[in-house]
């Protein structure tokens, strides 16, 4: 899962994004909006509920946008009382990088060793001895 912000919720813009982060063919499920008929023309299948004549299949068809959606807003609210709008695409990256990871919490120590072993540090590999 990644975060792009968008500038609006029209067409212009949310198609465009529909075009670089899925797959044609893929399936879009979406609440009632207009907005994703464009997309099903740009060869998408589109699986749409409205919440308002079928609230219980939408509650069920949308489960994990709500969930997503719930808990960044539940992350950013708590954990760092709102966020400034220069510093909302780094959130949103740390969040899809917890969130990606959310059954692996025993990995992070092993993860943390490998990816400091294997970086660079002012162009040197980390661990590699200057002799002066």
């Amino acid at each position: 899962m990644s975060f792009e912000e968008l500038e609006t919720i029209y067409e212009e813009h949310v198609v465009p994004a529909i075009k670089k982060n899925v797959r044609t063919g893929s399936t879009i499920k979406s609440d009632g909006s207009g907005v994703y008929v464009k997309a099903q023309k740009e060869g998408y299948k589109h699986e749409r509920s409205v919440e308002m004549k079928e609230p219980e299949k939408t509650h069920e068809h949308l489960k994990w946008i709500n969930i997503i959606t719930s808990n960044l807003k539940r992350y950013l609210l708590s954990t760092h009382h709102g966020v400034f709008p220069k510093y909302r695409k780094a959130f949103l990256a740390e969040f899809a990088y917890h969130f990606n990871r959310r059954y692996w919490p025993h990995q992070a120590f092993d993860r943390l060793q490998v990816s400091t072993a294997f970086s660079r540090v002012n162009g040197m590999w980390a661990g590699q001895t200057i002799t002066v």
